[in-house]
């Protein structure tokens, strides 16, 4: 048994379900909460969608082990469970268990999404892991790129198996690419919202979830450049042409370091938007947590000369995106609603008959005016007989 957890790597594995537990409990749910939301999903069914997504996972490690033997004779020899302690056979039997069981439950919840091609999204991770293994990971970057990918699409499963979520998120991908259009000088028709409910609320669950995604792409993709400059020497035996074989260590080095500096440049901008709104804890934060991590990586990154030093900052990079995770918590906690006004109405009268207005300072309120007629419409008027006003409007508003 432990040696099946070590080939499918239940670390990393438990970090997907971190990933997708904390952006359902710390982003979607209180927005959605909030709004009086309800997500497509229930929590058994998202924790299916969790676990999917972690079969795909757990499928594509093994794979990889299974073609990666030679190279891994040489890289990691300590650390070598399939053909050692797990037979290939073995290895494929489980593989094929795992990314059937993955993309099956993928098409199940996207019957129950009423989207049943949403399936396909598991059938194209648990097919590029595979092309990624046989061939892609031979190639310069490319391989690099396609985890990163995956990673992304990952964190992105939260918005695709959600209708309301898909729906904007579409939108969304829609004006940017209509931004990159009018940038190259081609006009576009504006795009219309106006059938899109809560797009306040949906956007910035979106934007959440996006924002993680692009920071668990570029991570990802530094730690794949590391690993290669880690693994050069068993890449090359077994002939893969990976960045670090290809261009040399340096150069790996010099890209993964460019990569964590666009990194740094875009957490500084997440920092100034919170300072500057006011939110000053949180670009202290980022600057502890984050910014220095990643200038102590740059560093390591500069000084790396051999294998051990690449480890050293490939382990550095995983911790940051640990470390990233504990950012959705916090988001949690900002979530509240603060109480404002509060209306005892008479028996009969809905909140739905009342029109709210923002009056603007208490001198222009008039508190002999009649409610309008066509807003309570089969009501007598009579029924208003004060409009008791506080000196602090946002405190209370009682219709007695």
């Amino acid at each position: 048994m432990i040696a099946y957890l070590q080939a499918t790597r239940w670390v990393n594995l438990l970090y997907i379900f971190a990933t997708l537990f904390l952006l359902r409990f710390c982003v979607v749910m209180p927005l959605f909460n909030l709004f009086g939301f309800e997500p497509t999903l229930n929590h058994i069914e998202y924790l299916l969608l969790a676990i999917s997504t972690m079969s795909i996972a757990a499928g594509g490690y093994l794979i990889n082990d299974y073609y990666d033997g030679k190279a891994d004779a040489i890289n990691k020899p300590d650390k070598l469970v399939v053909g050692y302690k797990i037979t290939h056979p073995q290895t494929i039997r489980l593989y094929l268990g795992l990314t059937i069981v993955g993309v099956v439950l993928g098409f199940i919840l996207g019957l129950e999404c009423g989207a049943y091609q949403l399936g396909y999204v598991h059938v194209f991770t648990a097919a590029a892991l595979w092309f990624y293994s046989t061939t892609l990971k031979r190639k310069v970057l490319i391989g690099n790129l396609t985890i990163a990918f995956i990673i992304g699409l990952t964190v992105l499963l939260v918005l695709l198996f959600d209708n309301a979520l898909r729906e904007v998120f579409g939108v969304w991908l829609k004006s940017l690419f209509s931004i990159f259009l009018v940038k190259m000088g081609i006009e576009v028709m504006p795009i219309d919202y106006s059938h899109v409910a809560n797009l306040e609320m949906l956007t910035m669950v979106i934007d959440q979830v996006t924002g993680y995604a692009a920071f668990a792409f570029l991570l990802t993709l530094v730690r794949e450049i590391v690993k290669d400059a880690e693994d050069v020497e068993g890449d090359e035996a077994a002939g893969y042409n990976t960045m670090a074989v290809s261009a040399g260590v340096g150069i790996a080095k010099l890209i993964a370091t460019a990569v964590t500096l666009l990194v740094i440049k875009l957490i500084f901008d997440f920092q100034m938007f919170h300072f500057f709104v006011g939110n000053k804890v949180v670009a202290i934060l980022a600057l502890f947590f984050m910014q220095l991590p990643l200038l102590y990586l740059v560093f390591r990154l500069w000084k790396a000369r051999f294998k051990a030093d690449f480890s050293h900052a490939s382990l550095v990079v995983k911790v940051l995106m640990l470390v990233g995770l504990l950012y959705l918590p916090y988001f949690w906690s900002t979530i509240k609603v603060e109480e404002g006004i509060t209306i005892d109405l008479p028996p009969g009268v809905s909140l739905d008959d009342v029109q709210f207005i923002n009056f603007g300072d208490e001198e222009a309120i008039d508190t002999t005016a009649t409610p309008n007629d066509t807003l309570l419409e089969n009501y007598d008027d009579s029924w208003v007989d004060t409009l008791e006003l506080k000196e602090n409007l946002g405190d209370s508003i009682k219709i007695e």
